[in-house]
């Protein structure tokens, strides 16, 4: 009499498999999202800070209220400081717009 190891065979090798790759993806999926939300957390510090023109200490509440909502809205980031050079908003530089306008005025470009 012969007794068919397909079961074994699934429950001992195809299972876990599955269950190693499902959560590898869970992981590196909200790995993605607490980079996605520190990225926007640190575009709006950015973009905050030029708007209003804050001085030493309201950019420093700034910051901190920033932080505290990273802690808020992450799953297993530790990085918790919020860093504006890191953004993808870049500060804006006047003394660089004021060459493009002259340029573009010299060519009679309005």
């Amino acid at each position: 009499m012969r007794i068919k190891a397909s079961y074994t065979v699934e429950n001992a090798v195809i299972v876990p498999m599955f269950m190693i790759i499902i959560v590898v993806m869970l992981r590196v999926s909200c790995n993605m999202h607490d980079e996605l939300i520190k990225m926007s957390v640190n575009s709006q510090v950015v973009v905050q800070a030029e708007l209003n023109d804050f001085n030493r200490d309201d950019e420093q509440i700034y910051d901190e209220k920033a932080s505290q909502y990273l802690k808020e809205r992450t799953i297993f980031l530790n990085d918790y400081k919020v860093d504006g050079e890191s953004s993808l908003v870049k500060t804006n530089s006047p003394e660089k717009a004021i060459r493009i306008f002259n340029a573009l005025r010299k060519l009679g470009i309005d």
